[in-house]
């Protein structure tokens, strides 16, 4: 913080700044570090009053408390992310932090809210052709139909978004 006051950099440039150092703190698994940047970069955005800046920090938090094993942690603080999101138009935000907290709603065995989840989600990212996002939740779909005991399904879809994502290039890995 001391370095972007001396560089006069304003409060987006240093919080875009400490979520990078956030990530790489995460990459390099300083979770502590990382929980520093992104709480320190989340300060920045709730001074700001930006509801997209304020959902993407409570969506790193939580994706770290998720790295950490800590679901409902992660839940709580993607459902945060989520009210915030919904004061923008982003739906591209939206549709990411709902399929992220349909993963850690899945992860803490609440079947029923996380197909919604992961329905919605799909919705929102059909609507602008978001096949990452898509995918996600076809695979999280199928995840549930798996956990559920239902293992045709879950091959049926897999292989579906399978299918989507080679037939795009081939980007991302199983849902959250």
């Amino acid at each position: 913080m001391e370095l972007s006051r001396k560089l006069k950099l304003g409060p987006e440039v240093t919080g875009i700044a400490l979520t990078i150092l956030g990530v790489m703190s995460g990459i390099n698994d300083d979770w502590d570090g990382a929980d520093r940047y992104h709480k320190q970069a989340l300060g920045l955005a709730l001074e700001s009053g930006d509801h997209m800046r304020i959902a993407a920090c409570l969506n790193n938090l939580a994706l770290l408390a998720s790295a950490r094993g800590d679901p409902t942690g992660a839940q709580s603080r993607l459902e945060e992310a989520l009210v915030e999101a919904k004061g923008t138009t982003d739906s591209f935000l939206i549709a990411q932090i709902t399929d992220s907290l349909a993963w850690v709603t899945f992860r803490v065995g609440d079947y029923p809210v996380a197909r919604r989840l992961y329905l919605e989600g799909l919705t929102i990212a059909l609507q602008f052709e978001d096949t990452f996002t898509v995918c996600n939740g076809i695979e999280g779909v199928a995840l549930l139909a798996f956990a559920e005991g239902d293992a045709t399904v879950a091959v049926q879809l897999m292989g579906a978004a399978t299918r989507l994502r080679a037939a795009v290039g081939g980007f991302g890995v199983l849902a959250g």
